[in-house]
């Protein structure tokens, strides 16, 4: 219980230090151009929090179970960049709120020139078919493929506004005079359309579509020139037997919300690897520094035997093979304590790796010698729950396991 109030509050203190440093800034301006500005994201942060400068004291670094576990959730890259996955989920719930599951590809298709049917010479050779130099009616076109998803799409929930002006000044060789009674044709055109449209996660949209084709040629058979085609329509679509419902509309955004959730969870399952790890380090050199102390005890036993029993060789007390032997125990000890030794550094280093940024690049903290002032204590007493209370509360407890069943909702 001690070990997870600590952990807690280590992990509510690190989130208020680290939210004002990597939060993503939303836009301060007006209603009307923040929908197309960015938000603006703090750089991140490479050097070592400042809580080192008050932990070393002449090249030792003092260091309880607390202060590791606090450097190692201001210091961990991995979990600083863990935390914008929440934002994300957040900004993917807003996209999804606004309509639509994939982005798609918008066309680049342009138009110059159009004139509606029947409108002027082009638009009246078009009407009946006939082929000319402009039968077509407009200038150039093109079309780009587009992205679509398999099963019903969800509506575009946000109110859209589409609002397209073309002016245009042509001038078209004519082939067949017959009509135009001229052999250059110039048409200035004039061509205006809006729409707004409104979708539900019913499954249904309103749309006000408004178009206009003004144009003014040089024809002289053309009796109504200029002219203005103009057209409102108003329609409402529902798909009855495809998308129909807000369980069908609103999948998306359920999910989502889901979405959101796991992805704290797996955040908050992340902390928890990372103090259970730094936990785990911080005693193991708590361990070796108890080991190497008594290798070192057990060495200088052995180096008190070899000398005594090299005296008693002398006096004719002890043959030369128990002095023999006395050298191969303190050989032995010696040995020991080298590994014990070299097990502490690497310890010592990997703990460095881990509560700080830098690592071994920061030449205070590669020279300095961490001591570990908590020990490792066994209690007296044994007053765990049963086993049966320990595996519930697991089960409902664990972070991993939560997110498990949500991922399982989604799907």
């Amino acid at each position: 219980m001690i070990r997870r109030f600590l952990c807690c509050l280590c992990l509510a203190a690190a989130l208020r230090a680290q939210d004002a440093s990597i939060e993503p800034v939303r836009p301060q301006t007006t209603v009307f151009l923040r929908p197309y500005l960015g938000p603006a994201v703090p750089p991140v942060r490479l050097n070592n929090s400042g809580r080192f400068s008050d932990l070393i004291r002449a090249g030792i670094l003092y260091l309880t179970a607390q202060d590791a576990v606090a450097l190692a959730l201001e210091n961990n890259i991995d979990l600083e960049s863990a935390r914008y996955n929440p934002i994300l989920a957040i900004w993917n719930l807003e996209r999804s709120q606004a309509g639509g599951a994939l982005p798609g590809v918008p066309s680049a298709a342009g138009q110059a020139g159009s004139v509606a049917s029947g409108q002027g010479v082009a638009g009246s050779q078009a009407a009946a078919g006939v082929a000319g130099g402009n039968g077509n009616g407009g200038g150039a076109t093109s079309g780009n493929a587009t992205i679509s998803q398999i099963g019903p799409i969800t509506q575009v929930l946000d109110p859209l506004i589409q609002e397209t002006s073309v002016f245009s000044h042509t001038t078209t060789p004519e082939p067949n005079a017959t009509q135009s009674i001229t052999t250059t044709l110039v048409d200035a055109t004039h061509v205006h359309n809006i729409s707004i449209q409104q979708g539900f996660v019913s499954g249904g949209s309103v749309s006000l579509s408004y178009s206009d084709h003004y144009l003014e040629e040089n024809a002289a058979t053309d009796t109504l020139n200029p002219t203005s085609a103009p057209n409102l329509s108003l329609s409402v679509t529902y798909y009855l037997l495809r998308g129909f419902g807000e369980a069908v509309g609103a999948r998306t955004i359920n999910v989502n919300k889901i979405n959101v959730q796991i992805s704290d969870l797996n955040f908050k399952n992340q902390v928890i690897g990372t103090v259970s790890s730094v936990l785990n380090q911080y005693y193991a050199l708590a361990a070796d520094y108890e080991d190497l102390r008594a290798k070192q005890s057990a060495y200088d036993t052995a180096q008190q035997f070899y000398q005594d029993t090299a005296r008693q060789e002398e006096l004719g007390a002890l043959s030369p093979l128990d002095v023999t032997t006395a050298a191969s125990q303190v050989a032995s000890a010696q040995n020991d304590v080298a590994a014990s030794r070299a097990s502490l550094l690497e310890d010592e280093v990997q703990l460095k790796n881990t509560i700080s940024r830098t690592g071994p690049m920061d030449p205070a903290l590669s020279a300095a010698q961490i001591v570990t002032l908590d020990r490792i204590t066994v209690p007296a007493t044994d007053d765990l729950p049963p086993l049966n209370s320990l595996v519930e509360q697991a089960l409902s407890s664990r972070p991993d396991l939560q997110a498990a069943r949500a991922n399982i909702t989604t799907a």
